[in-house]
């Protein structure tokens, strides 16, 4: 059997206060958020992103080879269909600009 460490609270309370984010702590510790909280707050874990782009970017960026094939392939023709709507609102923006 592997031997696993734990990481629970008590784990990232000692870790947060080795590491100098003592304030962090404290303010956990009273109550105002949670040790997830405490931990985006100081760098252990990503804070999730917000809008629906930056959430597909961020799975896009955490996915592997075989999982973004997966993806192209069960969302190509909606893929395709996007591409076109961005090259189409490229050449319009580049129709309106004053020849150089």
């Amino acid at each position: 059997m592997a031997n696993t460490k734990s990481r629970d609270n008590a784990y990232w309370a000692r870790r947060m206060k080795k590491d100098g984010f003592g304030d962090i702590l404290d303010r956990c510790e009273a109550g105002e958020f949670s040790m997830f909280r405490a931990r985006q707050l100081a760098g252990y874990l990503p804070e999730k992103p917000s809008s629906v782009a930056d959430k597909l970017s961020y799975h896009w960026g955490r996915a592997d080879v075989l999982q973004r094939e997966k993806f192209l392939v069960d969302n190509m023709a909606s893929v395709l269909r996007s591409m076109k709507d961005v090259q189409a609102r490229g050449r319009r923006v580049q129709a309106k600009k004053p020849s150089e």
